[in-house]
């Protein structure tokens, strides 16, 4: 495997050098910092009108809904791992792909069955790998709702998950 490392000089005049993989880089801010964007802007935009943030429990999800629309569901019984899909925009159009939790979808490509919406894993931690799926693959595993919570301004789910090695 290749080694990824980042030095930062000491000396703030000095420039910071970074030597990382930029496939890992891009692969980083695809999955992880896009998406994160993506969701923000959604509830920025949201938050123009005068509708309010509600939660909505289930036994395998919490729905956030902005008035009466949903905005996203955190799905915790959705796979290898939990995820927020579906993501909506202000004007209720889909964000994430349908497939692998709606394979009905016409025209949608059935390939990455990992691709679960917006989710964080890693694809090598201690030898194990969680962003795949299959056999030989990490589970997250959702343990307990913490809290589940709206104030009419903001939603806030928070919950507990146990990685568990392949």
């Amino acid at each position: 495997p290749r080694s990824r490392t980042a030095r930062v000089d000491p000396d703030p005049t000095t420039k910071t050098h970074i030597d990382l993989h930029k496939m890992h880089l891009f692969r980083v801010f695809s999955s992880v910092v896009h998406p994160l964007i993506s969701l923000a802007s959604v509830f920025l935009f949201a938050s123009l009108g005068h509708a309010q943030y509600a939660v909505s429990q289930h036994s395998d999800r919490v729905d956030i809904l902005y008035g009466d629309a949903l905005v996203t569901s955190y799905r915790f019984l959705s796979g290898s791992k939990p995820v927020l899909w579906p993501i909506l925009g202000p004007d209720e159009q889909m964000m994430t792909r349908s497939y692998p939790l709606d394979p009905s979808v016409e025209g949608e490509a059935h390939d990455h069955p990992h691709h679960r919406g917006l989710w964080m894993t890693f694809g090598d931690i201690d030898g194990g790998d969680w962003w795949a799926e299959g056999s030989g693959r990490g589970i997250v595993s959702h343990r307990r709702l913490v809290e589940a919570t709206a104030d009419g301004k903001t939603a806030s789910v928070t919950a507990e998950h146990q990685w568990i090695k392949p």
